[in-house]
């Protein structure tokens, strides 16, 4: 229940609402408001992130008045939007303060219904007449709605082009220094999260660096995450340079060639993991660090990458409403971050529209689109472990030989069966004469589908229960899912081999179809970013050796280890699997 304010005053509190190019602006507005305003507030002082936003926020649902300052940038900026927005639903009076030439083509709704105080050449009247104008607007406290509206997303500031640059193939010495001088400046003032992710990314060129850069680059990052060693670098990023195939190891070109020859002969699976999308969201253990400052981690779980941890406590601290709606409200503000373009200056609330449209976007830069790269392969069957629908969508943007584009048909894991009647209908009951084919394949989302929040396997019970449900009712796994994973070679892309969602599919999918000795299986791992998390448990080598030995001789079947990228393994399938046609 929000308490109405009653107590009047004859003075309002006033808040500015502008774009960081506009601070000079803002000053002079300032002491030209300060005798007429009971306050004058904006956020001079904050750096930006989650913290930095919730305080606007709550400077703006205490104001009586907003003050848009109106110019170009204003307009473009995603926290002004946000902010008018928000203001609106307030019902608070917003006055737009005109201080630069503007197109008023590009105003809201919410500036174009209102005639706009001309601010451009200031002078002693016009300073007088603002203020006057000000007085006119203040009608009193006015009361919040009841209930609040939702508050929007934190816009957190857009490093987009910035990782752009970051992954050219070269890096010239003067390049190199303006890069390092933009990360400063942005460590100041962006998410400090998203900018280690940065650094690192700029790091892991290694001996591109000259010695002065790299230094620097090396005492951010310790600012940064002081946790881990400047010598703990090198975790390779979307946008770092992907080896091609002649500067592979040889074995792993092996390995991938074991793999083509499989495909050849119609017997092969992939199945996909959230790996896969670091570059869209980035990584997902950057979300559990977030969690674990947001709700309150008491160990500080910035040591760990364990997401079904951090989720399991958040659900049992909270709920698991929290949960699912912070999933989705953590991974929308990622991409907005890093895809702003792409998404647009107001971002869609739902977030796999928001996804869909960074990864078009995105595909059109990637040399192959691993997710694409997957979707050219003959296979009737793909599993995936994450829940996004970007497999589906590259299904349907490929080809098919005769003309035309694949039709996937996707089906969700029932594996909670008490929601059965919830969850969208098996495509086996609507259509019981369905068969997997490479015109029509399927796509089996194992641990479940954002669309249907309920249904995704995020917190360690969830996994618990996915694995006791699943080992009791086989049947929650279709039989044509249980056929492809008993008679074909597995390949396991996205996954970080030593953690949970890997292990849980070994156990209730893949070792309990039956024996596969007469083929190589093979899982992806990201060499920079398991020498990074393996240096928790005491070292990489050691670390190194138990996961070959967990998912070699222990492991059944047996999963050899391809150590590189998501982005290098894709496009070395690719690139043998056109050769050899």
């Amino acid at each position: 229940m929000v308490e109405p304010r009653t107590h009047q005053r004859d003075r309002p509190k006033l808040f500015l609402s502008y774009a960081r190019q506009d601070v000079d602006f803002v000053g002079t507005l300032r002491g030209d408001l300060d005798q007429v305003c009971q306050s004058v507030w904006f956020d001079q002082e904050l750096v930006g992130g989650q913290q930095w936003w919730d305080e606007i926020l709550e400077h703006l649902r205490d104001a009586d008045i907003v003050l848009f300052v109106l110019s170009p940038d204003s307009l473009r900026s995603r926290p002004c939007r946000s902010e008018l927005t928000y203001a609106s639903q307030l019902r608070k009076p917003i006055l737009p303060v005109q201080v630069r030439d503007v197109d008023h083509r590009e105003g809201t709704g919410h500036l174009l219904s209102t005639q706009a105080f001309d601010y451009r050449h200031r002078t002693p009247k016009s300073a007088i007449e603002l203020a006057e104008t000000v007085r006119a607007t203040f009608q009193g406290p006015i009361p919040l709605p009841d209930p609040l509206p939702d508050p929007p997303v934190a816009p957190i500031h857009d490093l987009g082009p910035l990782r752009e640059r970051l992954g050219a193939a070269e890096l010239d010495i003067p390049t190199q220094h303006a890069l390092l001088d933009e990360l400063q400046a942005e460590a100041k003032r962006a998410d400090p999260n998203s900018v280690l992710t940065l650094v690192e990314t700029l790091l892991a060129r290694g001996d591109e660096l000259v010695g002065a850069v790299k230094k620097a680059l090396e005492k951010l990052f310790t600012e940064l995450r002081g946790e881990r060693s400047a010598g703990e670098l090198g975790a390779v990023r979307a946008g770092t340079r992907r080896r091609p195939l002649d500067e592979l190891d040889p074995s792993m070109v092996a390995r991938l060639r074991t793999l083509v020859d499989q495909i050849d002969t119609g017997h092969f699976t992939p199945i996909i993991g959230r790996g896969m999308t670091d570059s869209l969201i980035g990584p997902m253990d950057l979300l559990a660090r977030e969690w674990a400052d947001s709700y309150g981690w008491p160990g500080g779980l910035r040591r760990s990458d364990d997401l079904p941890l951090a989720a399991q406590f958040v659900e049992v601290t909270h709920s698991a409403a929290t949960l699912r709606s912070a999933l989705t409200k953590g991974l929308l503000s990622h991409i907005v971050e890093l895809h702003g373009d792409a998404v647009g200056a107001t971002p869609s609330e739902e977030f796999s529209i928001a996804l869909r449209a960074a990864w078009e976007e995105q595909r059109k830069r990637a040399d192959p689109d691993p997710h694409m790269a997957l979707a050219a392969l003959p296979c009737p069957v793909y599993v995936v472990a994450h829940p996004w629908d970007l497999m589906a969508a590259a299904l349907e943007a490929t080809p098919l030989p005769g003309g035309g584009f694949k039709e996937p048909v996707v089906e969700l894991c029932h594996w909670k069966p008490e929601y059965a009647d919830d969850w969208p209908p098996s495509v086996f009951d609507v259509d019981p004469d369905y068969e997997p084919t490479v015109e029509r394949p399927l796509v089996f989302h194992v641990f479940g589908l954002i669309e249907t929040s309920e249904s995704v396997v995020l917190s360690e019970d969830d996994y618990l229960d996915f694995l006791v449900n699943v080992t009791r009712h086989p049947d929650l796994i279709p039989p044509q899912v249980r056929s492809v994973l008993a008679d074909s070679a597995l390949l396991l892309l996205g996954f970080g081999m030593e953690q949970t969602d890997v292990r849980v599919l070994v156990r209730s999918l893949i070792s309990q179809e039956g024996s596969r000795r007469r083929y190589k299986h093979v899982g992806a791992q990201s060499q920079a970013e398991f020498n990074a998390r393996a240096r928790v448990h005491g070292g990489v080598q050691m670390y190194q050796e138990y996961v070959e030995q967990y998912f070699g001789d222990h492991s059944q079947p047996s999963i050899s280890i391809f150590w590189g990228t998501v982005d290098e393994f894709a496009a070395g399938l690719a690139e043998l699997w056109s050769a050899g046609r």
